[in-house]
């Protein structure tokens, strides 16, 4: 069981990385999806810079038309490429030059639209885009309704890890959790108490039925949940006196089950595919954000190529305007079937899955797993099926998760730099790190090609110097031949053990330094957590301000007042700044009298500017954490709710004991724990510097003995030959 819990430790802090990164590389996709290069000034300006020679151009076109429908008078009244044609072409041709960056504004404004009210979510998720969540205080109930998009990336991430963290079905009891949420969305009652029965208490009970509820990662999957056991109980009958106390003993060693089932590393790999698939992903949208840029900049140029009556046909104007489409729907397309692997792996975990034949339940952990790879595998295959049925997606179609090959494949240069990376790399452990980036540059080959063709040539390097076939092998058994090398073997052997010794040395005063920080390490990690989590909670509070979340709350209440307080700065600071806009010239006598009207709008907007911040990032937030101190932890604010329960659960892992029931305390608390931390890494750092001398020592030790037994080899070779 030891071992077990070894291993839940090691997966576990993996894993924990792994699954709050898919968060941010969502978060990244998002701000990426709406990342713009270009404004209209920018097109604006490369327009008037080319304006003369699209003129020139237009009147080329026009000349050479007329030249040709005079050669061939047939053309002129030709329908398909006729006169007529040209002059309509050309009128469009005007307009198109005038109304493209308005259509193109038009169609980012669109984008935004789209992202900022998650309609593409809203139209495949339905009613899975509010969660109701219900509370208990003092005895009564309460609900209240939480988006389950404003934290899309924590959700997607919480659903790809409860298949894989959910009770053991094998223990005794536990089968009522098959299904841990009830019709109502609720952590089912039979679950709750057969946890408890198992040996799960509390806060570990508490929390996992918490984070499951309101699809909490940060709640849910916790080290503690993880190890918790039964308390085991004995196979043997009380009343057989043929056996004794350690035999008993033994029995309920062996019947100790974990209460929850951690399907370890195949949580482990699911991560890194997920989030593999997101980095992908952000590349794709990366792309596509500066293709678009590119072909919004040069559209003067496809706009007046649509005066040729071909070019509307199968043309650049054509290819263009097709690839502008094309490139604008392959964001929504992946961002579709992201909702769409986020809706399935939540009815995976949320309600199971169902035989076709008989209609049963399956509960079968593995079948959930391979079905949640399949959503993964099926997100990003996407494109490639559209493609198939006739609709061409932007970016690349085929299935491949590794960052370097996408770069390798599509970068410029790609294949001759990562081919560089790994020639340096191999090179490196074998000395030769810029011979073996120029060989890989050079060869113009992948990574893994170039890392395999360098410690080929390095392998063979150092057999040909052992064997004496180099220069300087032969000369040196030449030298040893006639000078005698049997003595000289022997001191070597002997040398050779020395080294050994040292580096054991090493090894044992390199590890018992690491011994002594260890705690220190798990100290700073727990004070990093509870810090962070203080971060996290005040741009949460002030963020909820700014996005006016709590003007629902009641007349009079102590969070209402923090609210209209806030309105009434910022209605203040848009009039300084209406006035300050709308100052006229024509209204002083003097331009002395303007510039002084003018500069003291300017102050008056820059002081109720500064006001405004000021209180949202320390006043209200003062305000907001006392009005939830003194309501039980509540603001009507599932997010900033949640951040509260995590805070005082990250005091409790840091052993903080204070009052840190208002601002004022908590303040004092973080400076506390602030100036802790620093002394303790200040600690670290040091322990650390010593380390790295003691391991410089080591690898020198291990240099010379690495010649010791190179010059050994070859006295022994020569040997052997005479």
């Amino acid at each position: 069981m030891w071992f077990n819990k070894l291993m839940v430790r090691f997966f576990m802090s993996l894993d924990v990385v792994l699954f709050n990164f898919i968060g941010t590389l969502y978060d990244l996709l998002i701000a990426i999806s709406r990342t713009t290069i270009l404004t209209q000034g920018d097109i604006a300006y490369f327009v008037t810079r080319i304006e003369i020679l699209l003129g020139i151009f237009m009147l080329f076109k026009v000349s050479f038309s007329l030249i040709t429908y005079i050669v061939n008078p047939d053309d002129f009244s030709d329908s398909g490429k006729g006169f007529g044609k040209l002059v309509r072409n050309s009128i469009v041709s005007l307009v198109l030059l005038v109304l493209v960056p308005y259509i193109f504004q038009l169609a980012f404004n669109l984008q935004m639209k789209i992202l900022d009210d998650n309609i593409l979510a809203k139209l495949l998720l339905g009613e899975r885009i509010e969660n109701e969540v219900m509370y208990v205080e003092e005895g009564s109930t309460t609900s209240e309704t939480e988006s389950i998009l404003n934290t899309a990336g924590e959700t997607m991430a919480f659903y790809v890890m409860i298949p894989f963290f959910s009770p053991n079905y094998s223990v005794e009891g536990l089968e009522e959790c098959i299904n841990m949420i009830d019709s109502d969305g609720n952590f089912s009652s039979e679950c709750s108490e057969a946890l408890k029965t198992a040996g799960m208490e509390s806060p570990d009970l508490d929390n996992y039925i918490y984070g499951v509820e309101n699809k909490s990662l940060g709640l849910t999957f916790r080290q503690n949940t993880g190890l918790a056991t039964t308390k085991g109980t004995s196979s043997t009958d009380n009343n057989d006196n043929n056996n004794n106390d350690n035999e008993t003993a033994t029995n309920k060693k062996a019947d100790e089950q974990f209460i929850i089932s951690y399907q370890k590393p195949i949580s482990t790999i699911a991560a890194v595919v997920v989030c593999l698939l997101l980095i992908s992903f952000c590349m794709d949208v990366g792309v596509r954000s500066i293709k678009l840029s590119f072909l919004q900049l040069i559209y003067p140029i496809p706009v007046i190529s649509y005066m040729d009556p071909k070019s509307g046909q199968d043309g650049m104007f054509y290819k263009w305007y097709k690839m502008c489409l094309s490139t604008f729907l392959s964001l929504f397309i992946r961002l579709l079937a992201l909702y769409f692997g986020i809706y399935i792996i939540s009815k995976v975990s949320d309600f199971g899955m169902y035989d076709i034949i008989n209609g049963s339940q399956i509960t079968n952990g593995w079948v959930k797993i391979f079905i949640i790879i399949g959503v993964l595998m099926f997100v990003k295959q996407l494109p490639k099926i559209l493609e198939s049925m006739g609709f061409k997606v932007d970016g690349d179609s085929k299935f491949n998760l590794n960052p370097l090959k996408k770069f390798e494949d599509e970068a410029f240069g790609g294949k001759r730099i990562t081919g560089a990376v790994g020639g340096a790399a191999v090179g490196a452990m074998h000395g030769r790190g810029l011979r073996g980036a120029a060989s890989g540059f050079m060869a113009g080959k992948g990574f893994r090609e170039a890392a395999k063709g360098e410690a080929d040539r390095a392998n063979k390097l150092r057999e040909a110097r052992l064997n004496g076939s180099t220069f300087a092998g032969r000369m040196g058994a030449r030298f040893s031949k006639y000078t005698g090398f049997g003595g000289a073997s022997a001191r070597l052997a002997k040398k050779d053990k020395d080294y050994e010794k040292q580096i054991q040395n090493y090894d044992d005063a390199i590890k018992t330094k690491e011994n002594s920080i260890s705690s220190d390490k798990d100290s700073t990690k727990r004070n990093d957590a509870f810090l962070s989590t203080v971060d996290s909670m005040k741009d949460k509070m002030s963020s909820a301000l700014s996005a006016n979340k709590f003007a629902s709350a009641p007349e009079g209440s102590a969070l209402r007042q923090i609210h209209d307080d806030y309105q009434e700065k910022k209605s203040r600071t848009s009039l300084a700044q209406a006035k300050l806009n709308n100052m006229d010239r024509s209204q002083y006598k003097t331009q002395e009298d303007y510039d002084t009207a003018m500069q003291a709008a300017n102050n008056e907007f820059l002081a109720a500017k500064a006001d405004e911040e000021k209180f949202l990032k320390k006043d209200a937030v003062e305000g907001i954490y006392n009005y939830a101190a003194q309501n039980g932890g509540r603001t009507g604010n599932i997010d900033i709710d949640n951040l509260l329960k995590t805070l005082h659960v990250n005091a409790g892992e840091a052993g903080i004991r204070q009052d840190i029931s208002s601002m004022e305390n908590l303040g004092k608390v973080v400076d506390n724990v602030s100036a802790a931390n620093t002394d303790i890494k200040n600690r670290i750092s040091g322990v650390e510097r010593e380390i790295e001398s003691l391991q410089r020592e080591k690898s020198q030790v291990e240099q010379e003995r690495f010649n010791t037994r190179d010059r050994k080899a070859k006295i022994d070779a020569n040997k052997s030959a005479i």
